[in-house]
């Protein structure tokens, strides 16, 4: 099990796009301690990476069931080793 911090420097995603994600339910936590904390697992980091496709024109597409959203980055690679 990770902490929402350990995934942010592991993926790049930052641990507040990872709330955020958390609260409109696209990527829950595996599990919430009692005292708040998210922990996330492999299956947690694989949703994730999941959600992240490279296009051949240098853009992310980001999946959310039925619906698609286009996003620049110019960043480099978005991968979960």
């Amino acid at each position: 099990m990770m902490t929402v911090k350990e995934v942010s420097k592991l993926t790049g995603v930052s641990v507040r796009t990872l709330h955020y994600y958390d609260g409109i339910g696209l990527l829950p936590p595996a599990v919430t301690t009692d005292a708040g904390y998210r922990m996330y697992d492999d299956t947690s980091l694989e949703r994730l990476q999941n959600r992240f496709r490279r296009s051949s024109d240098n853009s992310i597409t980001m999946s959310a069931g039925d619906s698609m959203r286009r996003v620049s980055n110019n960043a480099g690679e978005i991968s979960i080793a």
